[in-house]
């Protein structure tokens, strides 16, 4: 019997399978041709065991969390390449995972992530990870391969749930891994390592590039931070109740107040406002869902934006209701007004995807007859700025600056032209760093391929 597909359906998008194949599911997703693909190689060459067989699962849950342990989200870990991120920010939580130095983290949650963890100390972690251990595998290669294509092509297919897409414990117990020798595995740790190390050699010279910007800033400003002085004598001070009085007489305010009001520069200073087109908008408070690179408005949040000013890849979200009023146009300017990360800007670029953002953030809109948009977003990530910024913002558990202060905030404004100059030599820096770090990904990637090829024979 011959079986014809309807016009409207893509074959490429459609297989069948043996009643005998199917493995106690029959959503179609399970038997993806990229999931039965990624199986096949391995049963190539490989005998295979389950994961299960390999590692035993030592997770143990705590509900003593102190202010001395060390936490790990999902979002302390980047994808692919699975390095821990430091935050500032604690989180509130009830329960977490205990995990030792040497054992993995494998997450449930997202598997298309890719967020596998070797641990590099003892700490707790979010009970979304699931914590192995193996005695008869090495924990270095079992990361590796874990990491690998070879398995994120069957994982991103074993999802359940929509709104939280995740990993049942059976279908991650069943993960089949090749049975390789020992050596073979030390070798496959050696090529990584190696190339590892390679990559934070030029992720190290790219941050150093980066971090050369401000020199460079405020030297072409005329712009002379004070320095620090932690004596005993600066941190005691007298001053009347007149000075202070309708005002703020936090002593940080006060020391800082008295530099910014001196301050210097070889350009004229004028109020963050006076190179404004309308008032600053405040973001949408919507909720923020996971999201399609290729269709979604991105909801743009805090979190999603780096040390850099740049939006982070692996945190892609859309929002459950995008009014057209927090849409986003070309070099409108973010700024964080709340929280750990008061003051962290972004410039949207509108060729990149369409955008709304939260509401913990300012959007500014600059006149571009008066200011360049992407000098401005550089000042904001200057040195003077951030000393502005921890002048500013108000000692509290969640720090914060209204946009009426924002407004108030000096910018050394050199002619167009100049600006133009700053901008372009700043720009040719970041694309310097851009570039090592892409070269850096690249020297990972093709050893990613390397082990690829020794795990598949």
């Amino acid at each position: 019997m011959t079986f014809k597909l309807p016009d409207n359906i893509d074959p490429s998008k459609v297989f069948l399978i043996n009643r005998s194949e199917l493995e106690g599911r029959i959503d179609p997703n399970q038997y993806h041709i990229e999931r039965k693909e990624a199986i096949a190689k391995l049963k190539k060459n490989n005998q295979l065991l389950k994961l299960k067989d390999v590692v035993k699962n030592v997770k143990t849950t705590t509900t003593q969390v102190s202010e001395s342990d060390i936490y790990i989200g999902l979002e302390n870990i980047t994808s692919n390449t699975g390095e821990y991120i430091e935050t500032k920010d604690k989180l509130s939580i009830s329960s977490a995972g205990i995990f030792k130095k040497g054992q993995i983290l494998f997450p449930k949650l997202r598997p298309y992530l890719n967020k596998v963890y070797l641990a590099e100390f003892d700490g707790i972690c979010s009970t979304e990870f699931h914590i192995f251990k193996s005695d008869t595998f090495l924990n270095e290669f079992l990361t590796i391969y874990l990491r690998s294509d070879l398995i994120v092509n069957q994982t991103k297919h074993l999802m359940t749930g929509n709104t939280l897409p995740r990993l049942q414990t059976d279908d991650i117990n069943n993960l089949p891994v090749p049975n390789i020798s020992i050596e073979t595995q030390q070798q496959i740790v050696d090529l990584y390592n190696i190339a590892y190390s390679q990559k934070q050699q030029k992720e190290a010279q790219a941050k150093q590039l980066l971090e050369s910007i401000d020199a460079y800033l405020l030297k072409e400003l005329g712009i002379t931070l004070p320095e620090k002085d932690n004596s005993l004598t600066n941190r005691i001070f007298r001053t009347s109740f007149k000075e202070i009085s309708g005002g703020r007489f936090d002593p940080d305010y006060i020391t800082k107040h008295n530099y910014l009001v001196s301050r210097e520069s070889k350009f004229d200073f004028i109020d963050f406002k006076n190179v404004l087109i309308k008032s600053p908008q405040y973001g949408a408070n919507e909720e923020a869902i996971d999201g399609d690179l290729n269709n979604d408005t991105r909801y743009i949040r805090i979190t999603d934006i780096d040390d850099w000013g740049n939006l982070k890849k692996d945190t892609w979200k859309t929002a459950n209701n995008i009014n057209p009023v927090y849409i986003l146009n070309n070099d409108d300017i973010l700024i964080a007004r709340t929280g750990a990360t008061v003051g962290k800007s972004f410039i949207y670029k509108k060729n990149k995807f369409q955008a709304i953002f939260a509401g913990y953030m300012i959007r500014f809109i600059i006149d571009k007859k008066k200011a360049n948009p992407d000098y401005i977003f550089y000042y904001l990530n200057s040195s003077f700025y951030k000393y502005w910024i921890s002048a500013i913002q108000r000692p509290s558990a969640q720090p914060n600056i209204n946009s009426e202060e924002y407004k108030s905030l000096p910018i050394a404004l050199p002619p167009l032209e100049k600006q133009t100059e700053i901008v372009n030599y700043i720009l040719s820096i970041r694309n310097q760093a851009k570039q090592l770090q892409k070269e850096a990904l690249g020297i990972l990637d093709k050893a990613k391929q390397q082990v690829e090829k020794i795990i598949l024979g």
